[in-house]
């Protein structure tokens, strides 16, 4: 989805038939995600044990 302000309206079948339309509202903001373009080289010492 497009980043944005978005609004959810909910309600059920029984509240469309009232008039005054009590049905729950928020609004939400939605971001764009985007991701990361990292280069890493992890480097990892060998381990010796002893014994082995």
């Amino acid at each position: 989805m497009k980043g944005g302000i978005y609004k959810i309206r909910a309600y059920t079948n029984w509240m469309q038939n009232e008039q005054d339309k009590n049905a729950f509202e928020k609004e939400i903001t939605l971001q764009k995600v985007v991701s990361p373009r990292i280069l890493m080289k992890l480097d990892f010492p060998k381990r010796i044990w002893p014994g082995r």
